[in-house]
């Protein structure tokens, strides 16, 4: 009898227990030290070097051709190695983010090292996943700690409130994972997704539509997609900065890298009603986040309200994906979600550098006139937000052409004349900070947050955006090779 589990299905998972061995040590020497933190630089260091060593590691586990394991539950491809190398990178960015935030509590930082790890083996299990249990299981063991990183990281009641309702949403959105995988398994006597796809008289059961969708409205819940976004913008606003960037980026990453694995299990969407409505969500994503956006004043809520506008721009890739070429839309969405995830953190890294307290809320007047007494950060910001807007010859600008290219050639010209429409319209809120950076002249100082961290975090994503815009096309080539080997 051949055994399910081979020692090459064991060697993928030696990035992942590398993750949660280095998880555990503050958090065990501050048990064995009687509860006391050990020196904070000292697990800064230790998670820092687990982190480069889970990348080295991954890195090397180079992809010829697509395999199972771990009887056919675990896949990996190519989508999954960059799907976990770019997970590790988001979480380097984010230690770097919470070094020296005053959100992040010096005597609970060894726990917030152990959450945000399990948080970031949650995110590979996504990635890894074959199997719509394994993703249930993945999606709760990236969302629990969140829950607990949102309430602990701050003294002030606002993120007491975000913890509490994104963990009541997230429980809702989970019972809908739950019930659709129950009604898929039901139809398809099997919860594996290749499985699923081979099996075209399964899909074409009530049941098991009706268990796919359900499904997908747990995962969109998990986006923001439009109508399940009204969590996002208090929940951004509440959470500690660097946790925020987080969930912006790695959460919204992974999640979109497993929707591309059930692409195929749309297109079963293509000749009903049900196509039509996933169009008007991503409008209505568009639209709304942009919408909301203009009459904010607080940061960081003008960034989840454009967060929620950009998963509009990724889901009219996925649409073009589902109905047109499959190929081309993988590289523009993977392309999109990965030039995003630089301006996210980046932007999320300048909000926090700000940050002079638990309780501050960065808002749009402690803005002015900081181009004149901080000239470089305010130039990295600006270059972020024109990149957000989609300004060439910023990388954001490049992303967004792609997915504006895959949706025309899948001939979605009305997606893309509201995705246009709402590109315009995003540049009035992207440009009033730097309206006021640049424009206005203020008496009050605005203190920051003294680490070297935080601006390393924020030189190297903003120098990253500059250079993506000129590297888009090997970057395409790259994605080519490892997507489709």
């Amino acid at each position: 009898m051949t055994p399910q589990v081979s020692w090459a299905d064991l060697s993928l998972m030696i990035p992942f227990v590398i993750l949660f061995l280095f998880s555990v040590v503050p958090i065990s020497g501050k048990v064995l030290n009687g509860n006391t933190e050990l020196n904070k630089n000292f697990n800064f260091l230790i998670a820092l070097v687990g982190l480069f060593l889970a990348l080295v590691f991954t890195g090397f586990q180079t992809v010829i051709e697509p395999r199972l394991a771990f009887g056919g539950t675990v896949i990996y491809d190519g989508l999954t190695w960059v799907g976990n190398i770019s997970v590790v990178g988001i979480a380097i960015f984010i230690l770097l983010l919470a070094k020296n935030h005053p959100t992040i509590r010096n005597h609970q930082y060894s726990e917030h090292m152990f959450l945000m790890f399990s948080t970031l083996l949650g995110m590979f299990v996504m990635n890894f996943s074959n199997d719509l249990i394994m993703s249930f299981i993945g999606i709760e063991l990236m969302s629990l700690p969140l829950y607990v990183l949102i309430g602990i990281g701050g003294g002030d009641k606002i993120s007491k409130e975000a913890s509490f309702k994104y963990f009541v949403l997230g429980s809702f959105a989970s019972a809908f994972l739950l019930y659709g995988v129950a009604l898929v398994y039901g139809a398809a006597r099997t919860t594996q997704i290749d499985n699923i796809i081979n099996n075209q008289m399964v899909v074409q059961q009530l049941t098991f539509q009706a268990g796919l969708v359900i499904f997908l409205i747990g995962l969109f819940f998990k986006v923001a997609l439009v109508p399940f976004h009204a969590w996002l913008p208090d929940v951004y606003q509440g959470a500690p900065t660097p946790i925020t960037g987080f969930m912006a980026s790695g959460v919204k990453l992974v999640i979109f890298f497993f929707i591309l694995r059930i692409v195929p299990l749309g297109q079963l969407y293509t000749q009903n009603n049900m196509f039509k409505l996933f169009e008007w969500f991503s409008i209505l994503t568009m639209a709304i986040g942009s919408l909301a956006a203009l009459h904010q004043t607080n940061l960081k809520r003008i960034i989840a309200y454009s967060s929620i506008a950009h998963t509009g721009y990724v889901f009219m890739g996925i649409i073009a994906a589902i109905k047109g070429d499959f190929q081309q839309s993988i590289y523009g969405v993977v392309a999109y979600l990965l030039i995003y995830v630089l301006m996210t953190i980046g932007t999320f890294a300048v909000i926090g550098h700000f940050e002079k307290k638990q309780d501050h809320q960065l808002n749009l007047d402690d803005l002015k006139g900081l181009a004149n007494r901080r000239p470089v950060l305010a130039a990295c910001f600006s270059i972020l937000l024109l990149s957000l807007a989609g300004v060439p010859p910023m990388g954001g600008f490049f992303a967004k052409l792609m997915i504006f290219s895959t949706a025309v050639n899948a001939d979605l010209y009305w997606l893309v004349v509201w995705g246009a429409l709402t590109s315009v319209m995003s540049v009035y809120y992207y440009l009033k900070p730097i309206v006021n950076m640049y424009m206005y002249k203020s008496d009050i100082i605005l203190l920051e947050n003294r680490g070297r961290a935080q601006k390393i975090a924020i030189y190297v994503c903003t120098f990253l955006i500059v250079i993506s815009g000129f590297l888009i096309q090997p970057l395409i080539e790259k994605l080519n090779i490892l997507l489709f080997p």
